[in-house]
């Protein structure tokens, strides 16, 4: 009986343990990730900026800045256990595209419009930015 008792709680903490494997710390990553943030700062302040805010005119920005956030996702989904940093990224490649896109269907967007995707878009940054320090962190204890 007492053997019973052992095996049952000995199988009971075996199943109840988990371990979640993260991915490691990669400067470069987060280098990447601060040099596309900055450039989407740039973009968009410079177009709130100016007066001609015709798509046309920051297309080659916005392909640019696609491009820096396509290899932040796909440098994510390369990075072992990195499927939560994975999503953050592609969450702000999706999000810029969904900018990107409304801007080409109206041609012009106002200032206002344009601060609020700036807005949106730096948010997003700060937290996947947030994300890849906590992995230095983390590694440091």
């Amino acid at each position: 009986m007492k053997k019973l008792l052992l095996i049952t709680l000995f199988l009971t903490v075996l199943v109840s343990c988990k371990v979640q494997y993260v991915a490691t710390y990669s400067p470069t990553i987060t280098a990447d990730a601060i040099s596309a943030r900055v450039y989407s700062d740039s973009l968009f302040t410079a177009m709130v900026n100016s007066p001609d805010k015709s798509y046309a005119t920051y297309q080659p920005g916005y392909f640019i800045e696609n491009l820096k956030l396509q290899n932040l996702v796909f440098a994510e989904k390369m990075r072992p256990h990195a499927q939560f940093l994975a999503t953050q990224a592609q969450r702000i490649l999706d999000q810029f595209t969904i900018f990107q896109n409304d801007h080409a269907i109206n041609t012009t967007l106002s200032s206002t419009i344009l601060r609020g995707y700036q807005a949106l878009i730096d948010d997003l940054f700060r937290s996947y930015i947030t994300s890849q320090n906590s992995l230095e962190n983390a590694k440091l204890k």
